[in-house]
């Protein structure tokens, strides 16, 4: 009976260990999700990039759209790893297509993939 115990109290940490490295893919029904760790300090350039994420996300049902701040993207998911922004992602239901600092690399992914 002790083993059965134990091994139960084992599988339960490493499914809250599990559960602690959440990406955000596992948060959306949706096909496609864009991850857009935003600068805190907005200027035009990146206001054109969310504005393009937007009509994009819009345009295209199966695509989920997140923004956040790079600390918050660094507390709600630190499985992600992120140390600058702006930062793109590109995640299905199972892992990350595409992740970059260049925005055209992103846009055109989208557009020859998605679309």
């Amino acid at each position: 009976m002790k083993k059965g115990t134990i091994a139960l109290f084992l599988l339960l940490i490493l499914i809250a260990i599990g559960c602690s490295q959440k990406y955000p893919y596992a948060m959306s029904e949706d096909r496609y999700n864009i991850f857009y760790i935003a600068p805190e300090d907005k200027d035009d350039e990146h206001f054109d990039y969310f504005q393009w994420f937007t009509d994009f996300h819009e345009e295209n049902t199966e695509v989920g759209l997140l923004v956040y701040d790079l600390h918050l993207t660094q507390e709600t998911y630190p499985s992600l790893k992120a140390k600058e922004a702006p930062y793109f992602y590109v995640l299905d239901k199972k892992r990350i297509l595409l992740e970059t600092t260049d925005f055209e690399e992103i846009r055109n992914f989208l557009v020859e993939n998605i679309k």
